[in-house]
């Protein structure tokens, strides 16, 4: 018995020996196959390899074949291929030291071109490498990185690419607003889906963080224009992104125009259904355009849990100060003097101390021109003093002219690529009614057909988990 025993244990230890050699045969070959397809540049062989990675990726996700792959190979020549075993890497927190290092060797020795072949690829590296950072606490040293990645995969400057949602929430996070600022001075409108993999929920994400970088900023104006652009693309439905942006949309239209600037009329409708979803902000609005404070205060405390959970009660406050200022504007507009306790009365103040203190910050932000005399108690409302005769407002109109003018270029160029494309001339002389609105350019422009994007906005954002991460900032 004891023969047989060991012999039965001999045999079984030769077929293990077996079939680890063909294991490991079999894994030789295909780690061949996939230098192989990554090396080329063949379309076809492209699409051979993410088939080939996505048949295998358990056996390939292994620490110590994710290891060794990197090892062998190169980015620069097999840029695909080491971009997925990278991001394997990335997903394993003892290996994430390694894994930065690898990242910023890619953004150093990989062109351009050969990394926008692979855009979902790159994204998600590009992700993992700002979620390290952000889990770090130093958001702020992502920021470099993600600009570099951004100029590599960008066909031009005015291309939006997944990436810059990244940089985007490092920038908030970090609040280095004034980086936000310079990268939103070039016009992003251009989105190519087939270059750069671009979403929706990229495009409303990057909506919803430049008008927060513009509020970061206190710049309201342009924080309106960049939450109103998120309301100009075909939609079926409200999204949960959509909601969060119409609430912020409706509190910076108070502070920068102290009324709720309505939607674009192809919008009514989105703008109705949003409406209904955002009781709370509508009122606030109302109260608003009576120019009511108490009224807006009694509105804000009614509904004080919804703008605490929705992180805007921040905004609330500043509409309750900036429905008093405009109570005060008003005032210039009737009398020359008046003293300072007459206008704490008139609009509501506790006391006149208060009422000299709003008035005196109004005039050093230029809302108001105006004089104040402590010993007497009164205040003089001035005529602007601004005569716009002379170099600098010259300086700035010319500006103004250069930029409309530029616009104006590009809309013409825009209308020229929709009116010259494929699918717009088959709507065209099929006889549909859709026009440009309703359609999409061949190559840049993706946003125009509503068919391009998902039968349901809600899709983008509807998790309580994707909400609480915008909600972060």
């Amino acid at each position: 018995l004891g023969i047989n025993t060991e012999q039965q244990h001999s045999t079984g230890q030769h077929r293990t020996t077996q079939k680890q050699k063909q294991s490991e045969l079999t894994m030789d070959l295909l780690f061949s196959r996939i230098q192989e397809l990554s090396a080329s540049r063949n379309p076809s062989d492209e699409l051979e390899l993410s088939k080939l990675l996505k048949t295998n990726d358990k056996n390939l996700a292994t620490t110590e074949i994710v290891q060794n792959a990197l090892g062998i190979l190169t980015p620069e020549t097999h840029t695909s291929a080491y971009l997925w075993f990278l991001a394997r890497q990335g997903e394993k927190p003892a290996h994430q030291a390694v894994f930065i290092a690898n990242s910023n060797r890619v953004m150093d020795v990989v062109p351009g071109h050969q990394l926008a072949r692979s855009p979902k690829l790159f994204c998600r590296v590009c992700h993992l490498y700002a979620k390290f950072y952000i889990d770090q606490q130093k958001p702020i040293c992502a920021i470099r990185p993600l600009q570099r990645a951004i100029s590599l995969v960008q066909p031009s400057p005015a291309h939006l690419t997944p990436i810059h949602r990244l940089l985007f929430k490092a920038i908030l996070l970090s609040r280095c607003y004034h980086v936000g600022r310079q990268i939103l001075s070039v016009d992003i409108y251009k989105l190519d889906r087939k270059r750069t993999d671009v979403s929706v929920q990229d495009f409303l994400e990057f909506c919803y963080q430049s008008g927060m970088i513009y509020i970061g900023s206190k710049d309201y104006q342009k924080a309106l224009q960049q939450f109103r652009l998120a309301f100009t693309i075909p939609c079926y439905s409200v999204s949960a992104i959509s909601v969060e942006i119409y609430k912020k949309y409706c509190l910076v239209s108070l502070l920068a125009h102290d009324k709720l600037v309505p939607l674009p009329s192809f919008a009514m409708q989105t703008g109705r259904d949003l409406s209904h979803r955002c009781v709370a902000y509508t009122e606030i609005c109302s109260a608003y355009a009576l120019s009511n404070t108490v009224k807006i205060e009694t509105v804000a405390g009614t509904y004080a849990d919804t703008f605490e959970s929705d992180h805007n009660f921040g905004l609330v406050k500043q509409c309750i100060t900036a429905c008093l200022r405009k109570n005060i504007r008003q005032h210039t507009q009737t009398f020359l003097t008046l003293s300072v306790a007459d206008i704490a009365t008139n609009v509501g103040l506790a006391s006149v101390k208060d009422a000299e203190k709003h008035v005196f910050q109004m005039i050093e932000s230029g809302q108001v021109h105006a004089s104040i005399s402590q010993r007497e108690g009164m205040v003089s409302f001035l005529d602007d003093p601004e005569s716009y005769d002379n170099n600098a407002s010259i300086r700035r109109l010319d500006q103004e002219i250069r930029r409309i003018n530029a616009l104006s270029l590009k809309v013409r160029d825009l209308d020229q690529q929709i009116s010259s494309s494929e699918q717009y001339l088959k709507k065209v002389g099929g006889g549909s009614s859709g026009g440009v609105a309703s359609s999409s350019s061949s190559s840049s422009s993706s946003l125009a057909d509503p068919s391009a994007w998902p039968s349901s906005d809600m899709e983008v954002a509807d998790s309580d988990q994707h909400l609480g991460r915008l909600l972060s900032y």
